[in-house]
C-alpha cells in the first residue's frame, strides 16, 4: 500500500463539479434541509458524522478508511437502489471500526457527478485509493486492497447478521491498512435488512420495524440529504 509524505486530503476542488451550482431549490436537498437532517439523527451518528467531517479536513497519519466501492469490471453491483440502501449499515460499520467511510463509484461513471455532499461530512475518495485501483478490475477481484465482505453465510440461523457483524468488525478492527474495502455481496433483500435492522437497534431502541419490512424511510432520508 502506498504511504505518501504529505497528508491526502483529497482532490482539488477544481476536479468536481461546482458546488456553487448546487442550490437549496430542490425541496429534498440543500445544506439548509442537511442540517435540518442532521439534527434529527441519533446523537452516536451525529458524532460519527463530526467526527467524519474533523478527519477529512485535519487528516493525520492515524487517519483510516473503509471505502464502499463499485468499479468497472464483470462483477454486478447492482442498480442505484442495491448500492444505497445499505447505506445506514455501511456507517454502522464505519463507526464501529473508527474509519472514515468513503464512496467510490466509477460504474458506470464517477458518483461526485451526479451527488455532491452539502455539509462537511465529504464521502470522495482519495486520490491515493485511486491510485491503487487496478482499471477494468471489479472491487472483488482488487489484488492492491484489503477487503472485506459479508456474504450468504450471513442468512443462514447459525451465522446472523449480528454475529457476522461482530466478527468482521474484530478483523477490520485488528487490520493497519490505511483503506479497506467493505460491502455485502449480493445484496440480497433479507441481508441488507437484517444490517438496516442492527443499524435501527443502536439508533432508536424500542422503535424497531417489523421484521423484514423497510419501516423507516424518514431514517433514510435524513442520511441522504446529510451525505
Amino acid at each position: 500500500e502506498e504511504r505518501e509524505n504529505t497528508i491526502d486530503r483529497g482532490y482539488p476542488l477544481t476536479k468536481f463539479p461546482d458546488r456553487r451550482n448546487y442550490t437549496s431549490r430542490l425541496s429534498m436537498y440543500g445544506q439548509e434541509r442537511a442540517r435540518e437532517s442532521l439534527n434529527r439523527l441519533p446523537a452516536w451518528l451525529q458524532n460519527y458524522f463530526s467526527w467524519h467531517a474533523d478527519q477529512r479536513k485535519n487528516p493525520t497519519s492515524e487517519t483510516k478508511y473503509i471505502v464502499v466501492s463499485c468499479l468497472k469490471g464483470n462483477f454486478p453491483c447492482g442498480g442505484t437502489s442495491d448500492r444505497l440502501r445499505p447505506l445506514p449499515y455501511y456507517l454502522l460499520v464505519a463507526s464501529l471500526t473508527r474509519r472514515v467511510l468513503l464512496l467510490k463509484w466509477n460504474k458506470p461513471h464517477d458518483l461526485y457527478h451526479f451527488f455532491m455532499p452539502p455539509l462537511d461530512v465529504d464521502w470522495r475518495i482519495l486520490p491515493s485509493f485511486d491510485r491503487m485501483i487496478e482499471p477494468k478490475r471489479s472491487a472483488f477481484l482488487q489484488s492492491k486492497i484489503t477487503s472485506f465482505w459479508l456474504g450468504k453465510d450471513c442468512d443462514l440461523a447459525i451465522h446472523s447478521m449480528e454475529k457476522c457483524t461482530r466478527d468482521i468488525v474484530k478483523e477490520i478492527n485488528d487490520c493497519d491498512k490505511r483503506f479497506v474495502q467493505f460491502d455485502l455481496i449480493g445484496k440480497s433483500y433479507n441481508r441488507v435488512n437484517d444490517g438496516n435492522l442492527l443499524f435501527q437497534t443502536q439508533s432508536y431502541e424500542g422503535e424497531m420495524p417489523l421484521i423484514n419490512q423497510w419501516m423507516f424511510p424518514n431514517l433514510y432520508g435524513d442520511i441522504f440529504r446529510v451525505m
